[in-house]
């Protein structure tokens, strides 16, 4: 769990390049899945596979669906 704590703070998110781009897109328009593709094509880190699945469970919650659109938006700006 530290090292899902640890990516959060320090705003890491998965992907490269046009993966990181397109991923970052389907995360905002569905929480979590993003950063779940982004996760699984990019090595799998495990961190970034709990912080998708957080991000699809709290989704419900404003917090799990604003903290999945500032994670697309991060995966954005970095796969540009």
């Amino acid at each position: 769990m530290g090292e899902v704590i640890s990516r959060t703070t320090a705003l890491e998110t998965p992907g490269e390049g046009v993966i990181s781009l397109i991923c970052g897109i389907v995360n905002i328009i569905f929480p979590g899945v993003g950063t779940l593709v982004a996760a699984a094509l990019s090595g799998c880190n495990t961190a970034d596979i709990i912080i998708g699945i957080l991000q699809l469970v709290f989704c419900w919650l404003i917090i799990g669906w604003i903290w999945s659109i500032v994670w697309g938006i991060l995966m954005i700006i970095r796969g540009i």
